[in-house]
């Protein structure tokens, strides 16, 4: 067994684990508030069995199912789509026990009175966690928001003051998001009128044969400086090289650990890109690597050059900052996506969402333009960032 399955091993282990922890903990609570759960038990652990089976098997099976078909559209609502119902039910339900954990200690309350709490609190959960659901369903599938961020950067040439920088990232197109969300990416991206569009890793969940055609609208994006591109860890899940081929068809500059000059007259614009933080875990050649992104740029001959680095994750941030960068754009977090998936996220990455100042770094961390799993965005809206540079 390679390190790779190994991963993948343990990776399903878990999420096994974290499925049946939370189907027993609310079939349980089922159990508790609705009387026919508690006639009819073997109906309710054969459909939480079944929600487990296709959340493994959805995933595997949409891989083997024809694209142009209904299908994988269909799969990826049955599977992904409960799977967001589902993860609110559970954390919605343990915030309220822990409220009536407090509220039974309460000398007010008879065991009669606390058992009856405990029955309603389990259809307002039920009606918070639809409630949500439904929200966040909207908000996935509506047109991302245009954030507008302005970057004051120490030392730049005023000929690049207010130039415009439209970053995509994270669109993760698949069954549900396909051509018609991309033409309408490109239509919000060239209204901006930038000088220069950033996609910043994840556009896909689907090789080139599925979701090539969805994706031919970025060959319309118009941005006189360039349309620049790196990987994510969602291109090297569906090969990562078709996809940087199909890419650079669509006229997309493609940076893996490299850089390309934006001039304008005698000042210039450093663009660096490096592959994402995983890939050598599918190429040891794609290795991530900020200094061989730089390779070939001299300070002396450029030291007046401001540098933007494009990196799928923000984690590399304290090298880019020590490598002289102004500029980190990123994504890859999706900004937790929705809650209450945002409070984790926030504990797992130190940065995970909007701008940030990071010695002289810049930092800016998109929270997606799509969405990725859950089709689902409750508090966390999707975003097409608009960056304008500002001489000081």
């Amino acid at each position: 067994m390679n390190t790779m399955d190994l991963r993948f091993l343990v990776f399903i282990t878990i999420i096994v684990l974290v499925l049946c922890g939370g189907c027993f903990y609310l079939g349980n609570r089922m159990l508790l508030a609705v009387p026919f759960f508690g006639r009819h038990q073997v109906l309710m652990w054969v459909t939480f069995a079944l929600f487990i089976a296709l959340q493994i098997a959805g995933p595997i099976m949409y891989r083997g199912v024809n694209a142009k078909t209904g299908w994988p559209f269909v799969l990826q609502w049955v599977t992904y789509g409960t799977l967001g119902l589902f993860a609110s039910l559970v954390v919605y339900a343990i915030a309220s026990d822990l409220v009536l954990l407090v509220l039974k200690r309460l000398p007010l309350f008879s065991a009669q009175t606390a058992t009856d709490l405990e029955r309603r609190a389990f259809f307002a959960v039920g009606l918070a966690a639809l409630g949500s659901w439904g929200i966040g369903v909207y908000e996935a599938l509506k047109d991302p928001t245009v954030i507008e961020v302005d970057l004051p950067i120490k030392g730049l040439d005023r000929i690049w003051d207010g130039f415009r920088i439209v970053q995509i990232s994270d669109v993760h197109i698949g069954p549900i998001l396909g051509a018609s969300f991309i033409k309408r990416i490109v239509e919000i991206s060239n209204s901006l009128s930038p000088d220069l569009v950033a996609l910043t890793g994840d556009l896909v969940d689907g090789t080139v044969e599925q979701m090539g055609a969805s994706l031919e609208g970025l060959r319309s994006l118009q941005a006189p400086s360039g349309v620049f591109s790196v990987t994510g860890n969602h291109e090297y899940y569906w090969s990562a090289p078709d996809w940087v081929a199909f890419q650079k068809r669509l006229g997309i500059r493609v940076l893996l650990n490299e850089h390309e000059l934006v001039n304008r007259g005698p000042a210039k614009l450093l663009i660096a890109g490096v592959t994402d933080s995983g890939a050598d875990r599918f190429d040891l050649a794609q290795k991530t690597d900020l200094k061989k992104a730089l390779a070939g740029f001299s300070e002396s001959e450029g030291s007046r050059t401001k540098k933007i680095l494009l990196a799928h994750r923000p984690d590399c941030y304290n090298e880019a900052n020590e490598l002289g960068f102004d500029v980190q754009l990123s994504g890859h977090t999706h900004g937790g996506q929705f809650f209450p998936w945002s409070v984790f996220v926030a504990i797992a990455h130190r940065y995970y969402k909007g701008l940030t100042r990071i010695g002289d770094l810049w930092l800016y961390v998109n929270r997606g333009t799509g969405f990725w799993g859950p089709p689902v965005r409750f508090g966390v809206p999707s975003e097409i960032t608009l960056l304008k540079l500002k001489a000081v």
